[in-house]
């Protein structure tokens, strides 16, 4: 099991890494999310719980859906607006930076509030989406 911690809380994940690519443990290959059958809710990403609780406050998943590594991420209602997301993401770039080949994160926020997220953590805006309602993709670029 992964796992990375913060000041206020532990991330875990049920993948594994194998030469610096992300690997699903429960096909122990370079994974495809929607092969994989969800049984703990980490198989294809970090799930997030209080260190002081136990309590699950986000998430963020790892998807290749438009072949590129991509994430989602989302935070328990009655968590939001308190600075745990923004906390979970920098301890997963950081640990992406530290632990596998990728140089860029991809992702493609459904609002306001999660553009202004990626900002604040290094996203920078690349391009909009092909679709027609409006969505960008905003990309994270290690430093070579």
């Amino acid at each position: 099991m992964l796992e990375i911690r913060t000041n206020r809380l532990i991330g875990l994940s049920d993948m594994v890494i194998d030469n610096g690519t992300l690997k699903s443990l429960e096909k122990n290959v370079p994974f495809n999310l929607l092969e994989i059958i969800e049984t703990t809710g980490r198989e294809s990403g970090f799930q997030f719980y209080l260190t002081d609780g136990g309590d699950k406050v986000c998430h963020i998943a790892i998807t290749n859906q438009r072949n590129c590594f991509e994430i989602s991420y989302g935070t328990v209602s009655e968590y939001r607006r308190q600075g745990y997301m923004r906390e979970a993401l920098n301890s997963f770039i950081e640990f992406v930076r530290d632990n596998t080949n990728e140089r860029v994160i991809w992702a493609l926020p459904s609002s306001d509030i999660s553009e202004n997220l990626l900002l604040s953590v290094g996203f920078s805006f690349d391009s909009y989406y092909d679709g027609n309602d409006g969505s960008k993709w905003y990309v994270y670029r290690f430093d070579e």
